[in-house]
């Protein structure tokens, strides 16, 4: 229970973060999706039916702060692809940091496709365009800080043993 609580507050802050000093992260008008990569990386240490209500209620929580016109696609997107994520895993045990890391990568750059390409679809644009000039710089910008939390909270978990 209290590592439940824990995990709740620290992914609050991480919220806060993501909203709170929003401008100051930006770089070129590029915003990574903090809590996106936090739920991806928490897959080897928090439960997995925790992690997917977590992803559920805190892609709400930011839709619904950050005023995105397409509330609730955020926490599917979060849900539904933690629960892949959880689901290689478990069946892989033993992989689990390299399907952790590949994945993840391949799972942050799916979801900001389909995030941009469903809240774009209005605009004209092709999906090329869409993916040069949304998804690659949303992608690299969150893969990198995903690529240093992962390494970060590997080395954390392996100096706390």
């Amino acid at each position: 229970m209290k590592k439940n609580i824990l995990t709740f507050l620290f992914f609050l802050a991480v919220l806060l973060i993501q909203i709170f000093f929003n401008e100051y992260i930006e770089i070129l008008g590029v915003k990574p999706d903090l809590i996106l990569i936090t739920l991806l990386i928490a897959v080897l240490y928090v439960s997995p039916v925790y992690l997917i209500f977590l992803g559920f209620i805190f892609g709400l929580i930011q839709d619904w702060l950050m005023l995105t016109p397409l509330i609730g696609l955020s926490p599917l997107l979060k849900t539904l692809f933690v629960f892949i994520l959880v689901k290689f895993v478990q069946r892989y045990r033993r992989f689990q940091n390299i399907l952790l890391f590949s994945i993840g990568l391949l799972l942050i750059f799916s979801y900001f496709i389909i995030f941009n390409f469903i809240s774009l679809l209005g605009v004209g644009l092709s999906l090329s365009e869409i993916i040069i000039n949304y998804c690659l710089p949303e992608f690299i910008y969150s893969g990198i800080l995903f690529i240093a939390f992962y390494y970060l909270a590997l080395y954390y978990n392996k100096n706390r043993e």
